[in-house]
């Protein structure tokens, strides 16, 4: 997984289709006032973490800095503060903001 996970973590069964939609809690399944736990990640979910690894193995320190700190920093600014402000009303207007600010974004930004 992208970010640093529990060796215990617990994966929850979701009815979302794939990608970021599967971390709305709303959309996980509940059977007999429990979740429904997986016991593997799906082959999507594997293969995004895999790629994910290994460009952050092949990235020097100070570039996965820059990054990270042009890409977060297009969410604040969007004021997404949570994975459930992309399910919120709202949601496209901040993903346009996202979208706005990224092109606005210099020559420098960029490249990261």
């Amino acid at each position: 997984m992208m970010l640093e996970t529990p060796k215990q973590a617990h994966i929850v069964k979701s009815v979302a289709i794939g990608g970021i939609a599967q971390h709305d809690t709303f959309s996980w399944q509940i059977e007999n006032k429990h979740f429904v736990l997986l016991n593997t990640l799906n082959p999507d979910s594997i293969q995004t973490d895999k790629t994910l690894k290994e460009w952050v193995d092949a990235v020097p320190d100070d570039d996965l800095k820059d990054f990270f700190d042009v890409f977060f920093g297009l969410i604040l600014d969007a004021q997404i503060t949570s994975i459930d402000d992309f399910f919120q009303p709202n949601s496209i207007k901040k993903l346009l903001t996202i979208v706005q600010n990224a092109h606005a974004l210099t020559d420098q930004e960029k490249k990261c």
